[in-house]
């Protein structure tokens, strides 16, 4: 993720870098890292530093003073329904849900 065009999930804000953070899959399950970003990625509220970490349906990714956020589901974006989100942008990954935080 991050501003370049080139990213699998491109975010055009000034507070992202061009290669921000990275979501990559194991056997595991999904882990989210920062890719040494200015603002720091941060998974649900809390900064995740240079550390992986896995991720769960619903958890919230955000990248410093963004007011964007990345939800992260385990599922079919058709399947996926938030009440409390406005879903501003449709995703060729299907695995994440982009909305504006509210002020």
């Amino acid at each position: 993720m991050g501003r370049h065009h080139n990213a699998d999930v491109v975010i055009d804000a000034p507070s992202i870098s061009r290669r921000h953070s990275a979501i990559t899959h194991s056997g595991d399950g999904y882990f989210l890292s920062d890719l040494s970003s200015k603002n720091g990625t941060f998974l649900n509220q809390d900064n995740i530093g240079k550390s992986s970490h896995h991720l769960q349906d619903g958890d919230e990714i955000s990248s410093g003073p963004s007011d964007i956020a990345l939800i992260f589901q385990n599922s079919n974006l058709e399947e996926v329904v938030h009440q409390d989100a406005k879903v501003t942008e449709s995703l060729k990954w299907s695995r994440l849900i982009v909305f504006r935080l509210d002020d």
